[in-house]
């Protein structure tokens, strides 16, 4: 029946839609997450950044420890169904992680718009994202609803913890606590690399709170060089990390939080003394700070 519903979808394929969904998909993968999550915590609205970082900290291991648990096979090498980009499409089926993901990331941000157009729009892309994975022939139908509703449910669940609990940086800590004993007793590098996400994500939130306190209310000269600056250090360590670690889960987890501590705690701290102290920006003057839009 599952295959059925693929092939039904693969039946309108052609070179144009192959393209598409193809470049449709990338909107569940790492890259996109990362550019999103640093445009909006670097330079748009650190509140913001700091809720969307939250909701996918606690999507991914909840979809690395699903995968681990099911260990579904993919449609992968089926008969009738062929199977596009599967370079990406690694580890299990269930739930698709890339739906999860697109559906945390622009669950999150739809729920954090007020215009309807840009809600619409991020409720479009993640119905996308989840039948490009049919499209292309690496999940079945039931992972993709699998990831819709368990993205969903990260995004307004994490969002209502969020603007409850004022002692964020504990429940992040908190949280990453809690998974720890899963990720020891499953396994496994995506579930692995999750929480270290997760725990990176807990400590630079503290470390930015209490030594950092930068502000997104700057000029976008400044917003925009801060966002192209930041890709650039967090490539470059990543590369560097990868190279000089090896691939024990121990060190995949330390990889991913140093990765993420530097990308929300440590590199905010670079870019604004540089901006106080090098561009004597005026708005890191005493009696001039705008107020902390956390």
């Amino acid at each position: 029946m599952e295959l059925a519903v693929i092939q039904a979808i693969q039946s309108l394929s052609c070179p144009a839609l192959d393209i598409f969904f193809q470049a449709v998909t990338l909107f569940g993968e790492p890259l996109m997450l990362v550019l999103l999550v640093t445009g909006l915590y670097w330079a748009i609205d650190k509140r913001q950044g700091e809720r969307l970082a939250f909701a996918l900290a606690v999507s991914l291991p909840l979809c690395g420890l699903l995968k681990q648990l099911f260990r579904a096979p993919r449609p992968i090498g089926e008969p009738g169904i062929r199977s596009l980009r599967t370079k990406t499409a690694t580890g299990y089926s269930f739930p698709s992680g890339h739906t999860q993901s697109a559906a945390t990331a622009f669950g999150s941000l739809a729920d954090m718009q007020k215009n309807p157009i840009l809600r619409w729009g991020c409720g479009a892309l993640m119905l996308l994202v989840g039948l490009s994975r049919l499209y292309l022939g690496v999940h079945y139908p039931k992972d993709v609803l699998a990831g819709l509703a368990l993205g969903l449910l990260c995004s307004f669940g994490a969002g209502a913890l969020f603007s409850r609990v004022k002692e964020r940086a504990l429940l992040y800590l908190v949280s990453a606590a809690a998974l720890a004993p899963f990720l020891f007793y499953f396994g496994g590098h995506e579930l692995t690399a999750a929480g270290g996400c997760l725990l990176g994500f807990g400590l630079a939130v503290l470390f930015e709170k209490y030594l950092v306190g930068f502000t997104t209310e700057v000029p976008v000269r400044i917003r925009l060089l801060r966002w192209l600056f930041g890709l650039a250090l967090l490539g470059s360590l990543a590369a560097l990390l990868k190279a000089l670690l090896p691939a024990a889960p121990l060190y995949v987890l330390l990889r991913y939080a140093l990765l993420v501590f530097t990308g929300m705690g440590l590199y905010p701290w670079l870019f604004t003394a540089f901006e106080r102290n090098v561009w004597k920006r005026k708005h890191y003057l005493p009696g001039n700070q705008p107020k902390d839009n956390r």
